[in-house]
């Protein structure tokens, strides 16, 4: 017997969706837990390396992904995401920066290394590269309102990220 394998569409959506989740989460964890946010965003920029990496050598492996990209690049895409993180971590343990602003920069760099991922990689991170930078805009600008802006954020978001999704799927 075969096993059955996800289709692409599914798993594109699905880890998409996830990520969405968490950076919710994530909203919720600097708002409520300011310090603690400093470790979060460190650990789920570990968790969006390895969703990305794992959905680009599942696409690899099935023949669905027809793109440029090696999963070395890839690699050394998130790499990067990670030593810049060190070096925020650098700033915090030597008391440059304190640990909430240090949460944004985690935050703010996950935005653009997921964005960036978003066009040389898998097109469905853009949104939620996007999304993250509105995050961290929102947590810094307006923390009295974050909820009525982060919410509906985030279903713009899952419905951008279903769009694309949809139409790579009518185009297979």
């Amino acid at each position: 017997m075969e096993k059955a394998k996800i289709h692409h569409w599914k798993l594109r959506l699905s880890i998409a969706l996830l990520m969405l989740i968490l950076a919710f989460i994530g909203v919720i964890v600097t708002d409520i837990y300011q310090d603690g946010a400093w470790r979060y965003w460190q650990i789920i920029s570990i968790v969006y390396a390895v969703l990305s990496l794992s959905l680009s050598f599942y696409l690899k492996k099935m023949g669905w992904s027809k793109a440029f990209w090696t999963i070395w690049h890839e690699l050394f895409h998130w790499i990067g995401l990670v030593l810049a993180i060190f070096v925020v971590a650098y700033f915090v343990d030597t008391g440059i920066m304190g640990r909430f602003q240090s949460g944004l920069a985690v935050l703010t760099l996950l935005a653009l290394a997921t964005y960036l991922a978003g066009i040389y990689i898998e097109a469905t991170y853009i949104p939620i590269g996007v999304l993250l930078g509105f995050f961290a805009a929102g947590t810094a600008l307006f923390q009295a309102y974050i909820y009525s802006v982060i919410l509906p954020l985030t279903i713009v978001g899952a419905l951008i990220v279903g769009w694309i999704v949809y139409r790579s799927r009518l185009k297979d």
